[in-house]
């Protein structure tokens, strides 16, 4: 394995960024191990597989669509589904990283305490588990695209960059959480709050703009909608609410402060799980 070249030094000083980002690409080969793991349980004795990642999306946007757009009556400049899947294929993926990664190390605690690898890995592959999924809403929502002829900018060349903000926002605050319930494992169940009622407080299903003008910018405090809002500005031309910037800087500053957060608990994790 890759990770034999890598030799660890005993030291009290700990890893600086540096040292740790070179710690963790020692032992890269981890993350492929771990997914290819992950894809085989989540689809283990399924007779459909993995069709079921295409599956759910479809039937959850079929029915956001008919309640949203027919029984709520909402109206916009192009087709309603393709401003659902646009929201809902990224609060998925952001969703996935957070609901998975904060729970991974309770899930391998066997594997922490007998094997030595730097315990980051296991959210990474988590995350790398969700962008399988979001590839696979990606490639269904580009073929809405074609299906409804919509064209696409040059600006689409950004979001990739909005994509690498949500990846950084969803691991940062899951790591926050990790460490957290270290102490206090309760505040896991503070997860399946942020996903009941989170989807409300994002624009995934409608638009900002039946929010009352004093309270729409609060909305960007979630990154989160941040991203779907500059995604729908890059792709169908919306406009842009300042505000939402605000919101990428934000998720870059989570992740700043789950990766310094981890760090700390990190030497810790085998004794308090």
């Amino acid at each position: 394995m890759e990770s034999s070249s890598f030799h660890k030094i005993i030291t009290s000083k700990p890893d600086g960024f540096r040292e740790y980002a070179a710690k963790i690409w020692s032992f890269k080969l981890y993350i492929y191990i771990f997914l290819l793991r992950d894809l085989k349980l989540k689809y283990a004795q399924t007779s459909l597989g993995i069709t079921w990642t295409i599956i759910q999306p479809v039937l959850f946007l079929i029915i956001y669509t008919v309640f949203f757009s027919l029984i709520l009556d909402m109206e916009h400049s192009y087709p309603y589904v393709l401003f659902v899947m646009s929201g809902l294929m990224i609060w998925n993926l952001s969703i996935s990283i957070i609901t998975n990664s904060s729970s991974s190390f309770y899930q391998n605690t066997d594997l922490i305490k007998k094997v030595y690898f730097p315990k980051i890995l296991l959210p990474l592959s988590k995350v790398a588990s969700a962008l399988v999924d979001f590839v696979i809403s990606l490639l269904l929502f580009i073929i809405l695209l074609f299906y409804y002829q919509f064209p696409v900018g040059y600006m689409v060349v950004l979001f990739p960059l909005l994509l690498i903000s949500l990846v950084c926002f969803s691991l940062g605050f899951s790591l926050i959480v990790t460490a957290l319930t270290l102490k206090k494992r309760d505040l896991l169940q503070i997860i399946p709050f942020i996903v009941s009622i989170g989807i409300w407080l994002t624009p995934v299903f409608y638009t900002v703009t039946i929010i009352p003008e004093p309270y729409k910018s609060i909305i960007y405090l979630n990154p989160i909608a941040s991203v779907i809002q500059l995604t729908r500005v890059i792709l169908f031309n919306d406009p842009i609410e300042y505000f939402s910037i605000g919101g990428i800087v934000l998720s870059f500053l989570v992740f700043a402060i789950g990766i310094m957060v981890f760090k700390k608990v990190e030497d810790y994790i085998v004794d308090r799980l």
